[in-house]
């Protein structure tokens, strides 16, 4: 995508959200939220006066610790974690003692919940449009969660009959690529883990 389309981009665009979440939870992971988030683009062809609507980007997103809706006191967030899957119960591991009390840096956020990324994904041609879509699923997720936990590890979404899942690309030069843009963003390395996390600052 050429710089100067950038701004034709994104002022076509749109984001939806979709929230998932049982009524009545009734397994430890059911009382964890989830957000897909999907970044919609509208090509205009006026000369045929027609419309194609295009997705450039699609992430994924939990609530962790979650306080901010109905909950099942009576579950640690490790079971929920571990109940939930491998990938959301080593980011328990990283983020939290056995007391299940946050570790540093991000021990002053104890009562709060905490969001894991879990993918983001850009369609390639469209990278220069990442940060605007990045920084607004950040924001949007700010309602719930002061701090964004990310592996930054490339991902895909792979579609199978009856089953979605992400599929990660350990690329090392990738990886390093997708750190540093990251850092770029406001997210900082957490501590000596692979994870990255951004943390959003009430009333700032």
């Amino acid at each position: 995508m050429k710089t100067n389309n950038v701004d034709e981009v994104l002022d076509n665009m749109r984001m939806d959200v979709q929230l998932s979440m049982l009524l009545r939870p009734s397994e430890p992971q059911d009382s964890l939220p989830s957000f897909i988030f999907e970044a919609i683009y509208t090509e205009y062809d006026f000369d045929n006066d027609s419309e194609t609507e295009k997705r450039i980007a699609w992430a994924e997103a939990v609530i962790i610790n979650n306080n901010t809706f109905a909950d099942n006191e009576a579950d640690s967030i490790e079971e929920k974690c571990d109940a939930h899957s491998q990938e959301l119960y080593d980011v328990y591991r990283a983020l939290y003692n056995e007391e299940e009390y946050l570790r540093k840096p991000l021990q002053k956020y104890d009562l709060s919940p905490i969001c894991f990324l879990s993918a983001f994904t850009i369609e390639k041609g469209y990278e220069e449009t990442q940060k605007e879509i990045l920084n607004w699923i950040i924001d949007y997720i700010s309602n719930y969660s002061p701090v964004v936990v990310h592996l930054p590890i490339p991902s895909c979404l792979v579609k199978e009959p009856g089953y979605d899942r992400i599929e990660y690309k350990r690329d090392e030069e990738k990886i390093k690529e997708r750190r540093h843009s990251f850092i770029s963003q406001g997210f900082l390395p957490l501590r000596d883990t692979d994870y990255m996390y951004h943390t959003y600052e009430y009333g700032e």
